[in-house]
């Protein structure tokens, strides 16, 4: 197809009209940031790419997690292993902040409403372009929960649903 030169049309929308633009995000959604310039050449336009590979996260490491599995808090992380992290800048350093969130409302909602979480993103040492989190948990008090009564259940025997409970540590 033809050289279409971007214009006011591809700074609203989702539809991308222009080729560089349309080149930018095929290129983002292989995990790649370009710039994109042109100059004349022979016979027609040439197309100059600067391209840099995401970063991706590598593992996801945790520490002070003491009692609680170390798949309940990974789960709560949304970025999964593979996947592309933002740029460095405030938007890697806001999807951080969202993804510690996550990790201390997980802990709250398990009776440690003195929870905190740092989480960092450290470039991995010998593998260009990964990445891996460190997340570092200190509960704080926990807030447990007296003996519990439990009545009304036929089908679940009491036990089990007391054993739900993380009532102690």
């Amino acid at each position: 197809s033809p050289f279409v030169e971007s214009g006011p049309a591809d700074q609203i929308g989702t539809i991308l009209i222009g080729t560089l633009p349309r080149m930018a995000k095929a290129l983002e959604g292989i995990g790649y940031r370009a710039k994109l310039s042109t100059h004349a050449g022979r016979g027609g336009l040439v197309v100059v790419a600067d391209v840099q590979a995401y970063d991706r996260l590598r593992y996801v490491f945790i520490e002070g997690n003491r009692g609680t599995r170390q798949d309940e808090i990974q789960r709560r992380i949304s970025i999964r292993a593979g996947h592309v992290l933002p740029p460095e800048g405030p938007d890697r350093a806001a999807a951080l902040e969202t993804e510690r969130q996550h990790v201390i409302e997980y802990l709250r909602g398990e009776g440690y409403f003195d929870a905190n979480v740092r989480l960092d993103a450290v470039s991995a040492t010998g593998v260009r372009g990964a990445t891996d989190f460190y997340v570092r948990i200190e509960r704080g008090a926990g807030y447990p929960l007296g003996p519990l009564t439990i009545t009304g259940n036929q089908i679940v025997p009491g036990e089990e649903i007391a054993k739900v409970f993380h009532h102690l540590d």
